[in-house]
């Protein structure tokens, strides 16, 4: 078993579990980068089978019945513990989706007792930019009846 990779149709990031109480898809930086994806490559067939069965789970359940695999880190920042790999994450609800989205920030592999602060901050970071409105290249923002847009030049009156 490996962790699946389909693309959600309401965003467009990468799903790595559905189910019937959580969809557990990639969080996104403002550039597009998921960095979870950099981690995944990275680890065994094995170890990638195991984090499958967990993202399933919790899909499936909302919880693990092994509540030791979740851990809280700061504030929304949670994270999937599985053997030394971690998966930390954060949950949301939008107007796309259904159900409750888990989104993994990235991944790491745990080497000491307590999770370093620098990955932890680099969860937080993820989940800033993840939830920044993406405007595309090209894209202007929408312009409200009335506004006029900016061309960059003072208007004398």
């Amino acid at each position: 078993m490996t962790v699946q990779r389909i693309g959600c149709t309401n965003c467009g990031r990468t799903v790595y579990a559905r189910g019937a109480a959580r969809i557990v898809e990639a969080a996104r930086t403002l550039d597009g980068e998921e960095l979870v994806a950099e981690y995944l490559a990275k680890v065994s067939l094995a170890r990638e089978a195991d984090i499958a069965m967990v993202l399933d789970e919790y899909a499936r359940l909302g919880v693990l019945r092994v509540p030791q695999q979740l851990n809280q880190l700061r504030g929304r920042l949670m994270e999937f513990k599985v053997g030394d790999s971690r998966l930390p994450f954060y949950e949301t609800r939008d107007a796309g989706h259904a159900l409750m989205v888990a989104r993994i920030t990235h991944g790491f592999t745990k080497r000491s007792q307590r999770t370093p602060r620098r990955q932890i901050d680099r969860g937080i970071w993820v989940i800033s930019q993840d939830e920044q409105p993406a405007i595309s290249q090209g894209e202007q923002p929408a312009i409200s009846e009335g506004e006029q847009p900016a061309t960059g030049e003072d208007e004398q009156a």
